[in-house]
């Protein structure tokens, strides 16, 4: 009797957590592919764009691919972001994050189009819409990317030190992991089943021994 509950209780408490663990790292919001050909949006320091983004579940962000548009030979090495609630609003998170480049393609207009991708600190946001906001960018030679524009579902803003609009939005990824949510009552659920599954165990135990 004693082994089957030193084998159950772990196991119970492995149940109970279950509906808590993480997903792996997955795309949590997507904004479309890289198109490369339609425009780009300057992303120098005076120009700044911002794009939301939807999240259906608790989540984790730990990471951005945004496609860009630079110079010629030129590699990407920094990029300044901000996550937002509103539109250009107090950062729930910001920083300055080293580029991971991948070349894509020389596209018609004369610009090598480019994924770029960049880690962030774990940021834990509930269910929501939040923005993706793009401050500066640095590629080799002191210059800067453009921003990708893809006419993606995102709503689009940029802002500069002269004027500020709404714009077609622009192609990335929010990457990181979204917690599972359970089904109302099921944590419950998964309980009972278990001492029921045990109960039974030590009933059927018991009746053999009084025989």
């Amino acid at each position: 009797m004693r082994f089957r509950l030193r084998l159950f209780v772990p196991l119970l408490g492995l149940l109970l957590l279950l509906p808590m663990m993480p997903l792996s790292a997955a795309v949590l919001y997507s904004n479309g592919p890289i198109t490369g050909n339609i425009t780009a949006w300057t992303v120098d320091g005076d120009h700044n764009i911002t794009d939301s983004f939807q999240l259906s579940s608790p989540s984790t962000i730990t990471g951005v691919i945004f496609g860009a548009w630079g110079y010629t030979g030129r590699t990407g090495l920094w990029a300044d972001w901000a996550i937002t609630s509103t539109p250009f609003g107090p950062p729930l998170a910001s920083g300055e994050s080293t580029l991971s480049n991948t070349f894509l393609f020389h596209n018609s207009q004369g610009a090598d189009v480019s994924q770029e991708s960049f880690t962030i600190p774990a940021l834990f946001l509930n269910p929501g819409t939040y923005w993706l906001e793009l401050d500066d960018t640095m590629t080799t030679g002191g210059y800067w990317f453009w921003w990708d524009q893809n006419n993606g579902p995102s709503q689009a803003q940029r802002v500069s030190s002269y004027d500020g609009a709404s714009i077609s939005s622009e192609s990335f990824q929010i990457l990181g992991s979204a917690e599972a949510v359970p089904e109302p009552g099921s944590p419950g659920l998964l309980v009972s089943g278990t001492v029921v599954m045990i109960l039974a165990l030590v009933g059927k135990r018991n009746s053999r021994r009084q025989r």
